[in-house]
Parts: C-alpha cells; sequence; structure tokens
C-alpha cells in the first residue's frame, strides 16, 4: 500500500483508505475524509440550514414573508417582556407551593 494510503482492489482501481489523502503520494492532493463522528457535527451543524430551505421549498416566498411578518407582528404587540413574565409566573407558582392560591383560581390573567 505504502504511504499514499492507495491501496489497489481487484478491478485495478486506486481506492482510498479511511483518514489518508487521495490522488498521487507526495503530491497532497486530495481531501482527508472525514470520521463517522466529523459527519454527524457537520450534519447537525447544518441541519437549521436545511430546515429553512426546506421550509422555503415547501411555502414558497410569499409563505416565508407572511411567517416572517407574523412573528415581528406577535414579538411588537407582546404584552410584556420575557423576564417579566418570568417573574410574575415565579411568583404565582411561589403563591400556589406556599397554598396560599389554587392553580384552578378563575383569574385568566398572568
Amino acid at each position: 500500500m505504502g504511504g499514499s494510503g492507495l491501496g489497489n482492489d481487484p478491478s485495478g482501481v486506486n481506492v482510498c483508505q479511511p483518514g489518508t489523502r487521495a490522488g498521487a503520494p507526495g503530491l497532497g492532493s486530495g481531501a482527508v475524509r472525514p470520521t463517522p463522528r466529523e459527519t454527524v457535527v457537520f450534519t447537525l451543524l447544518f441541519l437549521p440550514f436545511k430546515l429553512a430551505i426546506g421550509l422555503l421549498k415547501l411555502s414558497g416566498v410569499k409563505g416565508l414573508v407572511w411567517l416572517a411578518l407574523g412573528v415581528g407582528i406577535g414579538l411588537l404587540v407582546a404584552p410584556q417582556r420575557g423576564a417579566q413574565l418570568r417573574a410574575q409566573l415565579q411568583s404565582r407558582l411561589d403563591e400556589v407551593r406556599a397554598g396560599r392560591r389554587d392553580l384552578a383560581d378563575g383569574d385568566p390573567s398572568l
């Protein structure tokens, strides 16, 4: 086999061994094959982009624009900031735990 990582299969075709460079020996041409772990990392890294492209293909540009517009309007008309909402929910949960308030109270407002 030699140091190039190339081997000959029975059909006479050069085969690149995993973790070695393909191409002529000593020229450094070709790329290193990724390990299975690297493949998983790259797959997970590019998954959001693949999902966004899939969403764009599924709904079209007009659908994506409407989705973005809806999210933007929702953020603009939200009744309070996230930190305020979390603090209010935490105080209600503390009241329920202390027994001062029942979880099924009729007050729908947060």
